[in-house]
């Protein structure tokens, strides 16, 4: 199987979805006018560092990587490929969006009476991070997995819920702590090691399944669902180099990994975070939050 093989089979559209670049680009391009004390909106307080900016950038880069790249039409071929674009789309890409928003954008949102209590609502640290879990574990049961990856409307439905309890999981830990009053250091880095734990059972009954699970990784034909496409695939002899069972094996052992990396660094940056806050108050009292608002 080569790459011109397999965009002859698939369709350039479906392998580089134009339309999701356009989407994304428009959202980093909104984000560089007007997600600054200068832009449309105007914005008070600080805006976002250049850390900031390519943090959310990069989230971009993946977000249509992860959705609209040849990744997707990968992970339809190959269940490891599939696992690793799980990791990109929900446990990488949000913590750089949020860790991209500057606190001024968070005061702003959190400081409106009605919208404020809906996000506090969803993003309540236990909630958040059981939902998210659960959600990941349900998509990846066989029956509900092989409906989604081949029904367009079921497909977009299950990525959209998945992206959203991201997001809700991964709020608390990048949103200031001024606006999340308790929760702040050690509890963090708790949160974050719980959430690998919680993600452990669905990886390894993947990994130590001695069969394959999966009818889409085993049946040689199957409907390709893109955020905008769809069209029949035939994969009968694209994959001779693994079995679907090592296929699965090699996914599972690629989530955890790749979730492993991903949550140990964040932790890390969490924990340094807390570290120099905590000197900084021994050094100088602390200051009350600021107030943020759109004039």
């Amino acid at each position: 199987m080569t790459f011109s093989n397999l965009i002859k089979l698939v369709g350039i559209d479906a392998m580089f979805t134009p339309e999701l670049l356009i989407v994304s680009g428009l959202l980093v391009l909104y984000y560089w006018v007007a997600v600054t004390p200068s832009g449309p909106g105007k914005l008070q307080g600080a805006g976002p560092t250049v850390g900031q900016r390519l943090a959310f950038t990069t989230g971009c880069v993946i977000f249509y990587i992860g959705f609209g790249g040849p990744l997707n039409v990968m992970g339809h071929l190959l269940f490891s490929v599939h696992m690793l674009q799980q990791a990109l789309l929900y446990l990488l890409m949000p913590p750089l969006l949020l860790a991209g928003l500057p606190e001024s954008f968070y005061a702003y949102v959190l400081g409106k009476r009605v919208l404020g209590s809906v996000i506090r609502g969803l993003t309540r640290a236990i909630p958040a991070m059981l939902l998210f879990n659960f959600a990941f574990s349900v998509y990846h049961w066989p029956p509900l997995f092989d409906l989604a990856m081949s029904n367009f409307w079921v497909h977009n439905t299950a990525h959209l819920a998945l992206l959203f309890t991201a997001i809700c999981l991964w709020w608390p830990i990048f949103c200031p702590t001024a606006w999340y009053p308790g929760f702040s250091g050690l509890k963090k880095v708790g949160y974050i090691f719980m959430n690998g734990i919680l993600l452990t059972p669905a990886c390894a009954c993947i990994t130590f399944a001695g069969t394959a699970l999966y009818e889409l990784y085993t049946a040689g034909t199957h409907t390709l669902c893109t955020p905008f496409y769809t069209s029949e695939l035939d994969t009968t002899g694209l994959i001779d180099f693994l079995t679907p069972v090592e296929d699965q094996q090699l996914g599972g052992v690629v989530m955890k990994i790749t979730q492993e990396i991903i949550y140990g660094t964040v932790l890390g940056l969490v924990f340094f975070r807390w570290y120099r806050e905590e000197k900084r108050e021994d050094d100088e009292p602390a200051s009350p939050p600021q107030k943020y608002s759109l004039s």
